[in-house]
């Protein structure tokens, strides 16, 4: 196009924006703002200005974002919507509510998107107060039974632990879609009322309401925290039959609440038939696992992530080191830990720490387990709390041993020469 000559506007230029963000092409995106700049394009009006923002929002460069906003004389909605929604996605809720203050205040009259987004924040931060004062706001404006709105004012009571205002706020949607069953579901699962969530989603079944993965992965997150095993079934069942059970998102959390039952072999199953492997996979089998008692499959499972070139997060590492203690695993334990502190410049974390402290204190290593805790720089008391259980159990096996008048063979041990039995003694004090 440029090359023959035609001269882009700010339709051309939005759009283009629009899909380097969408590739994150980030160079190529600063290049097209330049030659906004030098075509005197950049601050005509706000419908490039949104694409500016929305761009630089989606690279994660939020003084780009603010910059290019500030340029624009003429602000609307679009606009400042696009920055509040830049804000809430990289973290920065707090701005966001203070850009909706600014945009109320300067007369800009919000739109579903724009309380939706703000909702996010006040959830994101539990700001009750602020998120009950914009549920009134959006009850003037007549947004009320708006999907967006109605699916952020669900979400935003639930952060804040109100999950019957939640419930209130769903009573009140006419013809509830997908997206806001899935959202109350989610809310009940994640504010531990998952009986009710399971009762909420036969609910939506019977409305004959189309399920989509994240609907059943939700669903089936509840039944993981309960360990219902029939109800994980049955929603497996439905996962086959509308054709989810191979996706990822419903395949990991499969696999996740028939570990959390103790059905190892069935998560292999689902585990074995999905047609390929991320990291989010990978953590919920290593997790079936190591809550099993399979340490061997759990490193085995591990040591495939490295041959894949899958690169494991705190959680593999964590799920890994707890099945090395549930397990007995001190060797394996020892080369993961070794493992993370080489690889990794941040070093274990208290999490991987207390993994070990548990191992070595499960071997009955306790000295060494002792020593482990001295060489963190800030211990935490679940540390120390894992290695007094250890000695605590100690303590009393020898004072139950006392009551019932046994003695200790002190490092008593058997071998086998000659098709015979040997008993080994060494004299130690008890």
């Amino acid at each position: 196009m440029l090359s023959d000559g035609v001269v882009a506007d700010e339709f051309t230029f939005s759009s283009i924006l629009r899909a380097f963000s969408n590739l994150h092409l980030i160079a190529e995106g600063r290049g097209a703002h330049g030659r906004l700049v030098v075509l005197g394009l950049e601050a005509m009006n706000a419908f490039v200005g949104s694409a500016l923002v929305d761009m630089y929002a989606k690279f994660g460069r939020l003084r780009d974002a603010r910059a290019a906003y500030d340029r624009i004389s003429d602000k609307d909605v679009v606009l400042v919507t696009a920055l509040i929604v830049g804000y809430t996605q990289n973290g920065e809720d707090g701005e966001a509510i203070c850009l909706f203050r600014d945009m109320v205040n300067s007369g800009i009259k919000p739109n579903e998107f724009t309380f939706s987004s703000v909702l996010i924040a006040c959830g994101n931060l539990k700001e009750l107060r602020k998120g009950m004062a914009i549920h009134g706001v959006i009850a003037k404006s007549g947004f009320e039974t708006g999907n967006a709105s109605q699916t952020s004012l669900l979400s935003m009571y639930s952060k804040c632990g109100h999950i019957d205002d939640s419930l209130k706020v769903f009573k009140q949607i006419v013809n509830p879609n997908v997206v806001t069953w899935t959202a109350i579901i989610g809310c009940l699962v994640c504010n531990q009322r998952e009986e009710l969530a399971l009762s909420m989603f036969r609910s939506m079944v019977r409305d004959s309401v189309c399920l989509n993965a994240f609907t059943l992965s939700t669903v089936l997150q509840g039944c993981s925290a309960l360990a219902l095993f029939e109800q994980g079934k049955l929603i497996h069942a439905c996962a086959i039959k509308i054709g989810l059970d191979t996706d990822s998102f419903v395949g990991s959390m499969l696999v996740d609440t028939y570990g959390k039952c103790g059905r190892v072999g069935m998560a292999k199953l689902v585990f074995d038939g999905l047609p390929g492997f991320d990291l989010v996979l990978m953590n919920s089998m290593i997790n079936a696992y190591a809550q099993n008692g399979h340490g061997l499959e759990a490193v085995g499972l591990f040591d495939l992530m490295q041959d894949l070139g899958l690169e494991p997060d705190g959680a593999t590492l964590t799920s890994t080191l707890c099945a090395c203690s549930n397990g007995g695993l001190v060797d394996e334990g020892r080369r993961i830990f070794s493992f993370i502190k080489d690889k990794y410049s941040f070093g274990p974390s208290n999490d991987h720490y207390a993994c070990m402290v548990d191992l070595l204190g499960r071997a009955g290593r306790l000295k060494e387990a002792e020593e482990l805790i001295t060489h963190i720089n800030m211990p935490d008391e679940v540390l120390w709390r894992t290695l007094l259980g250890q000695w605590n159990e100690v303590i009393s096996m020898k004072s139950e041993m006392r009551h019932m008048k046994l003695k200790k063979d002190p490092a008593m041990s058997w071998t086998e020469i000659d098709r015979e039995d040997l008993q080994v003694c060494k004299a130690v004090e008890a």
